[in-house]
């Protein structure tokens, strides 16, 4: 048996049942009460972006499908042996498939030929293809008629992220499901509660950091709180969440605005020195800081606070920096920010272009006026 403490955290807190899912309420309600009614469909397309549950969704259907002793009539067990075989790919009555590397007529046509077998115990036969879009159109074509009447209690489950690919003919013959990307906030208590459980010092700042940086994956969220949890060895602050993202600290920001707002061009020359001294990407400052002016627009537009993700903290600090500008300002800030970012994708003589992009920020009021 393998130790649940040697796995990484995306494998070792993977939702085991419905009850654990976080999020996609939409998908989970709907195949919940499918089970409990017996009113399972034939076919399901499960698309959206990596990492938001597609694959450990279809694995918990299939077994809760096959769960000798159910709770609340659509939860599986994870305790009998046909939740215990699956878990540990064991299951006969369980096929996933890797369209990706497995995407010809002829793997095709190995499904449509197994189908066919029904199961010795009378369970459902489940058969989940991931990444279905990389199939051929000849595949495609040979399963049409297997999707549209397959045998009883055969299901299948399609799991994508570029559902455009996939041919209107099969979509028309499936359940689609559209599993959406997790809030910042949704991850940032996913892990949060990791942590405790692990015995893990941090703090929510540094949770909303990673968060962040998942871009509403779960799965790439806890690969990259792995990542900071070996560098951080069990005490995890911001300054070393931002020095593994290659980022200068908050301070380093506001002083850069702040220094926008006043008029000193030296003390920013000497701010985007030490960033280059540091060995850091002044592009992923620009980037941030463009970041920051957004969440500013929003803090003087009277957005509502929660839709920013910040904590208390840093929505005050926020909240003062925004006061020293206007909402114009803004919008011409970032103008300058994003001229900047495109025009050193297209030239190497960087010192030159953020030499240039000082001297606009310097200046900004002058061409609102112009």
């Amino acid at each position: 048996m393998i130790n649940q403490n040697s796995k990484v955290i995306a494998t070792k807190w993977r939702p085991q049942n419905f009850s654990e899912v976080i999020g996609q309420k939409h998908v989970v309600k709907a195949l919940e009460n499918a089970v409990k009614n017996q009113k399972v469909g034939h076919a399901y397309l499960f698309s959206g972006s990596r990492g938001v549950g597609k694959t450990t969704i279809a694995r918990i259907l299939t077994k809760s499908l096959n769960c000798i002793q159910k709770q609340d009539g659509f939860n599986p067990c994870n305790q009998c042996d046909n939740c215990q075989n699956i878990n540990q790919s064991k299951s006969m009555d369980y096929q996933e498939i890797d369209a990706a590397s497995n995407r010809g007529i002829e793997n095709a046509r190995e499904i449509n030929n197994s189908i066919h077998y029904s199961s010795p115990t009378g369970n459902y036969r489940i058969f989940i293809v991931d990444e279905v879009h990389a199939l051929t159109n000849d595949a495609f074509n040979a399963l049409l008629k297997s999707i549209e009447e397959p045998p009883e209690k055969v299901v299948f489950i399609f799991c994508t992220t570029e559902s455009h690919k996939i041919p209107a003919t099969i979509q028309s013959r499936c359940q689609h499901f559209v599993f959406k990307n997790f809030s910042p906030i949704e991850i940032k208590d996913q892990l949060e509660k990791i942590s405790k459980e692990e015995n893990i010092t941090v703090d929510e700042e540094s949770l909303l950091e990673v968060a962040k940086a998942g871009k509403g994956s779960m799965r790439d969220s806890q690969n990259i709180f792995e990542q900071v949890i070996s560098y951080c060895n069990g005490k995890i602050t911001l300054q070393n969440v931002q020095e593994i993202f290659g980022k200068t600290s908050n301070e380093t920001k506001f002083t850069f605005l702040t220094n926008i707002q006043q008029k000193k061009l030296q003390q920013n020359k000497e701010v985007i020195n030490f960033i280059e001294n540091e060995g850091k990407s002044i592009l992923v400052f620009i980037y941030d800081i463009i970041e920051i002016t957004n969440s500013l627009i929003f803090i003087l537009s009277k957005i509502d606070k929660d839709s920013l993700y910040l904590s208390e903290e840093v929505f005050q600090q926020y909240k003062e920096i925004a006061n020293e500008f206007s909402l114009e300002e803004l919008y011409l800030l970032q103008d300058i920010f994003f001229d900047f970012i495109k025009e050193i994708k297209q030239d190497s003589e960087d010192s030159i272009l953020i030499d240039l992009m000082l001297i606009k920020l310097n200046r900004y009021q002058n061409l609102i006026k112009i």
